[in-house]
């Protein structure tokens, strides 16, 4: 275990050295996408999405090769047109990850990212809970998906952190919580999560379901806010939800993305 800590330690070290002294632009709005990669080639996406890095091949070529990045990505895209996308490799094929997850949410850190999507989630450590600490002091906004276990007494880490807008899913066509999303008292917004149209590998688009998506809207909106209010925080973000909010029946704020959209 000491000697797994150790490396951790060294690798960030280093890590941090070589992004300290290279020189990123960051002039425009940035989401990253710590998630399955994105398929920058999609018709949908062309254009838009930045050079990233695969934290779980270890190298620079941050292409999907499982879909859910993708799918996240494009849904940012649908609601921040203007936003750049940054591909954050930490899981594989299979949606699993080896790890790395902090490594990746620190590199969107220091590459400029301003809004970081974590439509994932991992066991509770402390290395992915410094980072994001760190990155929050540094006025990124970090938006996390509850969850897919149906679980009501506590949401999926990292979302469960106190830095990360943590959000669940919504179905708009019965017009009550999704069923099998995480909720708890942890969960600040909901959004949209039922059958969520976006793209998919091989340029097709397709729909699906989970608070992964819910939290890609979000994110998706709150790019849309920075473009206005440049320094916004995360407590600026969390007033700038609420106001495009309602409360469900059962206590939960509803984020109306449709009338959001509309407004664009």
């Amino acid at each position: 275990m000491k000697q797994v800590f150790l490396f951790y330690v060294i690798l960030l070290t280093g890590f941090f050295i070589y992004i300290e002294l290279a020189e990123f632009d960051t002039k425009e709005t940035i989401v990253a996408i710590v998630d399955t990669g994105i398929d920058p080639t999609h018709p949908i996406l062309e254009g838009h999405v930045e050079k990233g890095y695969d934290f779980f091949n270890w190298d620079g070529d941050a292409m999907d090769d499982h879909g859910h990045g993708t799918h996240v990505a494009s849904i940012i895209h649908s609601v921040a047109p203007n936003a750049k996308l940054l591909p954050v490799k930490t899981l594989g094929q299979d949606g699993s990850g080896i790890g790395t997850s902090f490594i990746g949410i620190f590199y969107s850190v220091v590459k400029g990212a301003d809004i970081v999507n974590l439509s994932m989630s991992e066991v509770s450590n402390p290395f992915t809970s410094w980072v994001i600490r760190w990155g929050e002091r540094k006025g990124v906004v970090f938006v996390g998906a509850s969850g897919n276990d149906g679980r009501t007494d506590r949401i999926s880490f990292p979302a469960s952190l106190g830095e990360v807008i943590a959000i669940g899913g919504y179905n708009t066509y019965r017009e009550h919580l999704y069923e099998n999303g995480n909720r708890s008292g942890d969960v600040e917004f909901l959004a949209p999560g039922v059958l969520i149209e976006g793209a998919s590998l091989g340029g097709e688009v397709v729909r699906k379901t989970g608070t992964s998506f819910a939290a890609g809207s979000v994110s998706g909106m709150l790019a849309y806010f920075k473009e206005i209010q440049p320094h916004m925080t995360n407590d600026d973000a969390r007033f700038l939800l609420r106001l495009t909010s309602f409360y469900e029946k059962d206590g939960y704020r509803v984020l109306e993305l449709d009338r959001f959209l509309a407004t664009q």
